[in-house]
């Protein structure tokens, strides 16, 4: 809808309470979807901060591969040290696919 001009701002708490659905697709969609509507400076980006930290600790780990790739696309200068901590820890990570995507997240931060 706005990249056809019309304004979407109603649908952009929308974006961020799917985010936080249990289902991994909407929850990638969710993700997507702030990514590309909100700029940076958007005060619903903080919102998406607590989200991102709480999939970062689950023990799904499509659900913190979803949460790091969120890491690369939504955080910004004021929100790296909220979450810089969890992303190192995820060195650690027993999954090959996790580790890569911290290390891509470390490098985007």
């Amino acid at each position: 809808v706005e990249m056809l001009g019309q304004d979407a701002s109603f649908a952009y708490i929308r974006a961020v309470e799917i985010c936080a659905s249990t289902h991994i697709m909407q929850k990638r969609a969710g993700y997507l979807a702030a990514s590309l509507c909100l700029s940076p400076d958007h005060e619903f980006r903080f919102m998406l901060v607590n989200q991102i930290q709480r999939d970062m600790k689950s023990s799904n780990f499509l659900e913190v591969c979803a949460a790091l790739s969120a890491v690369c696309k939504i955080v910004t200068e004021d929100m790296i040290p909220a979450v810089v901590g969890e992303v190192v820890k995820l060195f650690k990570h027993e999954m090959d696919i996790v580790r890569k995507k911290s290390l891509c997240a470390m490098h985007r931060l």
